[in-house]
């Protein structure tokens, strides 16, 4: 709650410097147990003394001050966007370990790990932007009225996208190095699962952008509707996953790209745009980024002497 306090009045700096003492200081006793033998407990301890100091400044910082009180209509208009957006996350969630439950079992134990290192390195990349999306555009958007809402937030995400792809065609175009920085030598079989991964979660940055939309105008049981929707992927799953580790990779690409169109479907039948002209836009904003992209690729796979 304090940490919502200082958000909602947009004191990000005050928050990025309270997470940045609390790390430090948790990394300075991590250490210093690890010298006094500690082993493995040092990292236990670093969690528990940054969580401490981290709840501990933030309500310092932030003035809040704990009431013994229940408001009931506080907790119904909150229960009912939790459970909403909490839900979508679980299905969500749930589709995704079933990928890497299936490729476990149809997968040599090599294959499996060289998907789960992938999907955990792509992944990264689009917590990061969903976490900056959701810190930061979320309650500077919350303080606008709703048609305003929809404006720049569908302005936003013509920028984020242009953004977006541009930055995982840079990771796609250096997966080579990346994996070999990250993870070292006995990981370069997974670059092409990597690549893969990464088509995908360019269609999964752009479904971030949409739920940020039904966020923001507390619109959550269009996310569970989007993510119940998208469950249509396990039956596409139950065909392919018989044809081998790279098929189950195109499915769950196919399932980024579902999953991103039933969001701006919704938000269409919600009224908030119109869907021929959002995906035209769209377009004109991506593809000459991907037709530069087609061209640069097809030169990189023709012989040095040709070019």
């Amino acid at each position: 709650v304090p940490k919502i306090h200082l958000i909602k009045r947009l004191q990000f700096k005050t928050h990025a410097m309270i997470s940045l003492f609390s790390g430090v200081i948790g990394l300075v006793i991590a250490i210093i147990f690890a010298i006094l033998g500690y082993g493995v407990y040092s990292l236990i301890w670093q969690l528990i003394i940054t969580s401490i100091v981290y709840t501990i400044s933030l309500i310092a910082v932030s003035h809040y001050r704990f009431a013994f009180c229940f408001s009931y209509m506080s907790f119904k208009e909150l229960l009912g966007f939790g459970f909403n957006t909490t839900s979508a996350n679980f299905i969500k969630n749930f589709v995704e370990n079933v990928f890497v439950n299936v490729i476990a079992k149809v997968a040599p134990l090599r294959l499996t790990g060289y998907y789960n290192q992938s999907f955990r390195l792509q992944n990264v990349v689009s917590s990061v932007q969903t976490t900056i999306i959701d810190n930061a555009l979320f309650p500077v958007l919350s303080r606008e009225a709703d048609k305003r809402i929809v404006d720049v937030s569908v302005r936003i995400n013509y920028m984020a996208a242009f953004g977006a792809v541009l930055l995982y065609i840079l990771f796609i175009f250096n997966a080579h190095m990346i994996v070999l920085l990250m993870l070292g030598e006995d990981w370069i079989g997974m670059i092409p699962y990597f690549k893969l991964l990464l088509v995908g979660g360019i269609f999964q940055s752009f479904t971030a952008f949409n739920r940020n939309i039904f966020k923001t105008l507390a619109e959550t049981f269009s996310i569970v509707k989007c993510e119940l929707f998208s469950l249509i992927a396990l039956l596409a799953l139950l065909i392919t996953m018989k044809y081998g580790i790279n098929a189950i990779i195109y499915t769950f690409i196919g399932y980024a790209l579902w999953r991103w169109q039933v969001s701006v479907v919704l938000l269409a039948r919600n009224g908030h745009i119109d869907y021929g002209s959002y995906m035209k836009k769209l377009l004109q904003i991506l593809l000459p980024i991907l037709f530069s992209f087609f061209i640069i690729y097809s030169i990189t796979i023709f012989d040095s002497i040709i070019i």
